[in-house]
Order: C-alpha cells, then structure tokens, then sequence
C-alpha cells in the first residue's frame, strides 16, 4: 500500500534530500524555493514550512544542499544562468527563516550543474557552464557563506595545455569523491553532452597541492568512445575498497568504471572498465549510489527506473524495476522529465506486483532513493517494545530451571530497570536528547553486566573448590591401607 509522503505543489521542477534524509527542498516554474520538514519525529509525513522568492522572472532547475558541518544551505540554479546561495538563519530573535547569502552570474553561458564538495582545506563548489567552462570556488570563511573566491577556471580537456573554441553544450553532470580526509586530495568527475567533442568524455579531475592547480588524472573512455556525449556521472561512496566505482552514462549504456588509488609516473589513474549496463530505452539523465557503494539505481526518457547490484565477485546484474502507469504534466525545464506513477517489478522471478505502487514526485525519482528514513526512530522504539517479550519468556524459563546463581538471575532482573529507563514518559522526545536520563540508564545497563558477571565469577569458583575438595586425597588414608596389608 503506497504511503505519500508530501504533496508538492503544480509547477514544481526539481527537488534535493538534505544529507540526513530528513529536509526536502524543491524548486518551481515561478523562481520559488521551498523547504519541507518532518513536524513529527515519529510521522513520516512532511509539510511546508518555508517558502522564499529566489528570481522574479526564472525558475529553478536545480537544488544541491551544502554539506551539514556548513549549516543549513542550499544552491539554486535557474534558468536565466544565475547560481544564489540560501541559508536558514535566526535574526534578532526572529524565528529561522532562509535569507540569500551570495549569487553568481556567469555571464552569457548558462549554468548546467553545480555540486559542493569537502576537502582538507575547506569546503569547495564547482560548476560547469554551456560555453564548456569549469569553475572551482572556495570557501574562504566556514562560518560565512557569502565569502567565495575563483580558484581555478578551466575546460574539461583531457590535455591541460590545449583549448577549443566555443561549444554549445547542452547538459553536464559533475559528482565529488564522496571520501573524506586529510591525507585524501580534492577531486571529481566530469562530463558534458555538447557539440565539441574534445569536452564530452567524463573526466576525473584532482587538486595538485604541490603546484596549486586542478589537473585531469583519467579519462573514462575506451578508445574510440571518447567523444561519445555523456548525460549523467556518480561516484560511489568507498567503504574500504583498493579502488573507486564510478558510474558513466552515454548512449550506449551505463559504463562501470574501476579507478586506481596510486598514481603512475605521469600523474594518471589506472582505469578499468568492469560492466555496460544496457535496458533503459533513451538517454539516462539521474543516476544514485546507495551508501554501500553496490547498489545503483538510473531514470531516464524512458520513464522507467532501474535499480542495478553487484554481487560480492563483481557481477552486475539488473535487480528490479519500477514502471510508470500513469503520467501528468511534463517538467518544462528538464528534458521532458515527468512525474509518474509506478509499479514495482521484479528482476529474475515470476512474482510481479501490480495495482499499487509509489508516487515519486515531479519527475523520475526527484528525491534521492537512498535517503534515510525519517520514521526509523518509530520504528526502533516498536521493535524495542517487541523483544520485551521473548526477553521475559527467557526470565520465566531461567527462573524455573533454577540453574543460574543468584547474583547472575538478579542481575538479568535488573536489566528491566534499564528498560523501564529508556522507555519515554514524560519527556515526548528521545532517550539520548536528555542528558542525565541517557547517562542514568546506560550507568543501570552496566550495572547488570556487573552483576551478571560477578554472579557467574562466584558460580565458577565454588564449582572450582567443590573440584579440589573430591579430588584431594585424605591425610592418612595411605598409610592405613600399607599397614592393613
């Protein structure tokens, strides 16, 4: 049964999950941010609590959230070109409300895509324009949003020393190395769909600290394809690998990418391509990565979206699809992308779902599948309540038996104390949101591990000594059995 989560109004064109999954900001034809929050921390349901006027005369196209340790802030680009930064503040005890902190004109070109991303040095902000140019911005003050300055500027050319001329470039897709650290250096992949060739291929481009300067350390391209336009790029997150994935898309499918850590002595990457995937019918325009890094999931023209996972070895292989039944007004701004209805369809089994299905906004998947779920503290504190259950099966068994010590069975009882202290009373929010409640009930947990433990220590050793007393000959008894013989 398909549970809505918000209604989002006519008009709008693009929306974008905060990092935490709990904050959903969208953007309309009339050039109108709005931001949707969770009232309840135990409902799923969001509503709206914020409406700001980003241009008079343009709509969004585009939302990118600046990463959490930065505040609540948001990029919006519009159609004219223009790139503004908002952010939730609080002035003279007024309640939190978005202001705009900078804008960005890019001059003619139009504004295709935008992206932030965090290094060792601070936070960082590229952009790709339709002329075929790449902007790096810094960040020159982290508690002030409106101080930016132009790092670097460039094109997406594979050779650092070469230009082209004027491209008309009709979309671009950027994605930062989600990794964090310090010894980790800046970098992102990069791709346009244009006229030029030389500008099309996906490039994987990091920050020389050495010489200061943005250098392009691999190509993702076979021989041959490497002017072929690209429509949409992810990096996936790294959760211990010897390598990055890295997800392309071109006409001719979906490209699995594997990128070395270790530089050779030119400075390049070792790239591998390990699987196509192919079953979308037209351009692939949106493409997310699940946490683990083995899970994608791709929308396009087609209307269909598609959730690809590889196995443990390395096999990919099509997991489920989810198909639009019904299809109301197209996004005027984005490459005919419409909100639709779907079903779920399985990949590989004869059971298919019908009848229901979800609505996912206004376009395919505007929300980011793989955002955490704002009930999963409802949910938690359900599943708490169950296990309460077998847990005391467990004491009326461990009592009745009469096999465990004292101290141990006394201790399994005061185990209830913790509960009933982690159980909400009065409070109406969560246990680890009150101090001295969170440090009380985690002070009686440690209790029960104490007498729990020293109910066994004593068990152990009177089983010990119970040993030694059978096993110790009586004084005497030796010297009476040579004597009678």
């Amino acid at each position: 049964m398909e549970k809505p989560l918000v209604a989002l109004d006519k008009g709008t064109t693009c929306s974008s999950w905060n990092y935490s999954g709990q904050r959903l900001a969208t953007g309309s034809v009339d050039g109108t941010l709005a931001v949707f929050d969770s009232r309840d921390p135990c409902s799923s349901s969001l509503s709206c609590t914020s409406k700001s006027k980003v241009h008079e005369a343009a709509g969004i196209v585009k939302i990118a959230w600046v990463p959490p340790e930065y505040g609540d802030a948001v990029a919006c680009v519009c159609t004219d070109g223009t790139l503004s930064l908002w952010e939730e503040v609080a002035e003279d005890a007024q309640p939190l409300q978005w202001k705009l902190c900078t804008s960005f004109n890019g001059g003619s070109a139009q504004l295709l895509d935008t992206q932030f991303g965090v290094s060792a040095a601070g936070l960082k902000m590229v952009t790709a324009y339709s002329d075929g140019r790449v902007k790096v911005y810094e960040l020159l003050d982290p508690l002030e949003l409106k101080n930016w300055q132009l790092q670097a500027e460039f094109q997406n050319v594979i050779d650092s020393v070469s230009t082209v001329g004027p491209a008309m470039c009709l979309s671009a897709s950027i994605s930062w190395n989600p990794r964090r650290g310090e010894s980790q250096e800046s970098s992102f992949v990069l791709g346009f769909s244009s006229n030029t060739p030389q500008l099309n291929s996906a490039k994987v481009w990091e920050f020389d600290q050495a010489h200061q300067r943005w250098l392009p350390v691999a190509e993702l391209a076979s021989p041959g394809d490497n002017d072929n336009q690209v429509y949409a790029v992810t990096w996936a997150p790294n959760i211990g690998r010897p390598y990055e994935v890295i997800a392309i898309a071109t006409h001719k499918g979906i490209s699995i990418w594997h990128l070395g850590l270790n530089p050779d002595s030119n400075g390049r990457l070792s790239l591998k391509k390990i699987a196509v995937l192919s079953g979308h019918k037209g351009e692939v325009w949106q493409m997310e990565w699940d946490m683990s890094g083995m899970t994608l999931a791709t929308t396009g023209n087609d209307g269909s979206v598609r959730l690809w996972q590889s196995s443990l070895n390395g096999v990919w292989h099509e997991e489920a699809t989810f198909e639009p039944t019904s299809s109301p007004e197209p996004n005027p701004f984005s490459r005919n992308r419409e909100s639709k209805f779907y079903t779920e369809r399985r990949i590989g089994s004869k059971n298919r779902r019908g009848g229901g299905g979800i609505v996912c906004g206004v376009v395919v998947f505007p929300i980011d599948p793989w955002a955490p779920s704002i009930d999963s503290q409802s949910i938690a504190s359900q599943l708490f309540a169950a296990s309460l259950f077998p847990y005391l099966g467990f004491l009326y068994f461990i009592t009745k038996s009469k096999s465990a010590p004292k101290l141990t069975l006394f201790g399994f009882y005061f185990l209830l104390a913790f509960v009933g202290a982690t159980t909400k009373v009065n409070y109406g929010t969560s246990l680890a949101n009150v101090d001295w409640l969170h440090g009380g009930a985690e002070a009686l947990l440690t209790l029960t591990n104490i007498f729990i433990v020293l109910g066994l220590r004593g068990a152990l050793r009177k089983a010990e000594d119970a040993e030694e007393r059978t096993s110790t000959p009586i004084p005497g008894l030796k010297d009476e059995t040579k004597t009678s013989a």
